[in-house]
């Protein structure tokens, strides 16, 4: 039996598979809240606590829309004592497009 499933890749190596798994991750307006959030930080670490203030949800909320984005590649996590920091890996938020790897979603607005 052949495998009829396509190996796509970008330059980089990475799968339409990953892009998917980071599009799923991002099927969500929580979570979409956090990327939009961490992009206008550009580059600096937003505490959890500021994203509970931020999103006006709990810890909970954060810590697992968080562990969904990690997971998919998305977002970084580094604790300092009882601290937790959040911010977007390098190289997936550019302005206006947000790079999954094997595919680009271009965020511009489109005016008719």
């Amino acid at each position: 039996m052949h495998d009829l499933k396509p190996d796509y890749a970008d330059a980089e190596g990475a799968t339409i598979d990953e892009c998917v798994r980071k599009l799923r991750a991002l099927a969500d307006e929580t979570r979409w809240r956090i990327v939009s959030i961490l992009a206008r930080a550009k580059g600096e670490p937003i505490t959890a606590s500021d994203l509970v203030n931020l999103l006006g949800v709990t810890n909970y909320n954060v810590s697992k829309h968080a562990r969904i984005l990690r997971e998919a590649g998305v977002i970084s996590v580094n604790r300092k004592g009882k601290f937790v920091y959040y911010c977007l890996n390098a190289g997936i938020w550019d302005p206006n497009v947000l790079d999954l790897g094997a595919c680009r979603l271009s965020l511009e607005r489109v005016v008719e």
